[in-house]
């Protein structure tokens, strides 16, 4: 099992290889919290929830154990001063959180650093993320597509992903990526329907969010759009990926790329 953190500027640190030792910890435990009324129970949901990591800092990496000890918490800290999460991961899968608290049981000698830190989530799901890329039709561009300006994926013409499958029995989030040219892009997966009454151009896009409900258009400049006014009122154009594997239809011929955030409340084992 690979136990690792990366902080919100892409720092990664292996809390289980030298010179980090991860002991036994609290992270995989899972709670709901009861919502009640007059002893009778109405829903379940999850609260702000804290863990306990315990780690040692050992002397590796040419650096005495305090020094590393004091790398690793540089990492945590970038997390509160930017006030961005970062990602705490076992295996495939991370939950955003915040490291808040430090407390040394062992810090005497250069050789060893043991430390009890405290986590914080206020999303305290495992999250797995799928991507699922649906191509132009081939025939269509005989090329590859390269977009500029942070969005790191080119389009071959000869791939297509017409199904795309939550394996988890949670509703899944969403980030959808839509690319120009087209005009009233619309979009179905299974039942939900998602449309923005617009119209791209070459080289522009579309990212529709549902984590924080934004949908922004980037021109190929760079400029960023708030497009929320263009969302058609009809559809639910947030609603989250049901449980199962679903078809994927468009009103055109763009490229269209999702990435489902899938979750849990513990990892799934294997």
């Amino acid at each position: 099992m690979e136990v690792k953190y990366v902080n919100n500027n892409g720092v990664s640190v292996n809390l289980n290889k030298c010179p980090y030792k991860m002991l036994v910890s609290d992270l995989l435990d899972s709670e709901w919290e009861c919502i009640s009324s007059s002893d009778e129970i109405l829903e379940f949901r999850k609260k702000i929830q804290g863990k306990e990591l315990k780690i040692d800092s050992l002397q590796g990496d040419g650096k005495k154990a305090r020094e590393n000890h004091s790398c690793l918490l540089d990492v945590f800290e970038t997390d509160i001063i930017r006030k961005k999460p970062g990602k705490i991961y076992v295996d495939d899968y991370y939950m955003l959180c915040y490291i808040v608290k430090d407390i040394k049981n062992l810090w005497e000698t250069s050789v060893v650093v043991s430390s009890e830190y405290s986590l914080v989530t206020d999303h305290p799901f495992w999250i797995r993320e799928k991507r699922v890329t649906y191509e132009r039709k081939q025939g269509e561009d005989n090329g590859y597509l390269d977009y500029p300006y942070d969005y790191p994926y080119d389009y071959s013409p000869n791939q297509t992903a017409v199904f795309i499958e939550n394996t988890e029995i949670m509703p899944a989030d969403f980030k959808m990526v839509i690319q120009g040219p087209c005009k009233n892009p619309e979009i179905t997966i299974g039942d939900n329907k998602y449309q923005i009454v617009t119209e791209l151009s070459s080289y522009e896009y579309i990212v529709l969010n549902s984590i924080d409900r934004t949908a922004y258009k980037v021109s190929r400049n760079g400029l960023v759009t708030n497009v929320w006014a263009s969302l058609n009122r009809d559809y639910d154009n947030f609603a989250q990926i049901p449980q199962g594997k679903h078809s994927i239809a468009t009103n055109g011929v763009f490229p269209l790329d999702i990435t489902m955030y899938m979750k849990r409340s513990e990892p799934r084992w294997s």
